[in-house]
């Protein structure tokens, strides 16, 4: 009687039940953070769509309150809500044209004490 020896097959493949669970975790982490961030950025395009469809050859012209009134306006239109505009948008004023400069952070908790940070910036400048 002959006894053969079988060795294992390299060419096998497949997920292991740890590889799974990685995978898994990995999209859960993901679809959170998903979750948590892209409300950010939709209210920061919105916020800079506002801003630009403020009459450019108006906006030197207007004064700082009536910017911040017809933008204010805007806000509520599109519910954005949370952000102070007063905090978030500075006015400069020069002889040469109005600059609006948008910065802002927003924070968002994501585990314990550990915090992601989201820094929105832009300057839009009018003659």
């Amino acid at each position: 009687m002959q006894r053969t020896i079988e060795t294992p097959n390299p060419a096998q493949s497949g997920f292991s039940v740890l590889a799974a669970l990685l995978v898994v975790a990995l999209i859960g982490a993901v679809g959170t953070l998903s979750v948590r961030l892209i409300p950010h950025y939709i209210d920061y395009r919105t916020i800079l769509s506002v801003i630009e469809e403020l009459p450019q050859d108006r906006v030197h012209d207007m004064s700082s309150l009536e910017i911040r009134e017809s933008l204010g306006k805007r806000f509520k239109i599109n519910n954005i809500r949370d952000l102070d505009l007063a905090k978030i948008l500075k006015i400069e004023r020069k002889r040469d044209g109005t600059s609006l400069i948008l910065d802002y952070e927003r924070r968002e908790p994501l585990v314990y004490n550990v915090d992601l940070v989201l820094h929105f910036a832009k300057q839009f400048h009018y003659s």
